[in-house]
């Protein structure tokens, strides 16, 4: 008997709805943690300690100052403006999005 008493497994030909979650469950976990590992750089195997003690790499993102050019890309609901170019107004707001005169 498995989780909450119920059978796990096959039964007459299918399977138990609740195992069927379960191991679905499991198997999304196990992938989280791989992508998160390749994500971090660390081994799957390292112990937590490793991975609290590795030095953060300095992020290569910065958000640009104000007068600063720029390029807009990434743009889905504006995509035609896309690859112009542009200069920073102002601060980002709380969405950290920041005003553009193109």
């Amino acid at each position: 008997k498995g989780l909450f008493g119920f059978r796990v497994g096959f039964r007459g030909g299918k399977m138990n709805p609740l195992h069927k979650d379960l191991v679905w469950r499991q198997t999304l976990e196990k992938e989280l943690d791989l992508w998160c590992c390749q994500q971090l750089g660390v081994s799957k195997d390292a112990p937590l300690q490793d991975v609290r003690n590795k030095e953060a790499k300095p992020s290569e993102l910065r958000l640009p100052q104000v007068g600063q050019k720029v390029t807009i890309s990434g743009s889905r609901r504006r995509p035609d403006l896309n690859g112009l170019q542009g200069e920073i107004l102002g601060d980002s707001d709380n969405a950290g999005r920041l005003a553009v005169r193109v």
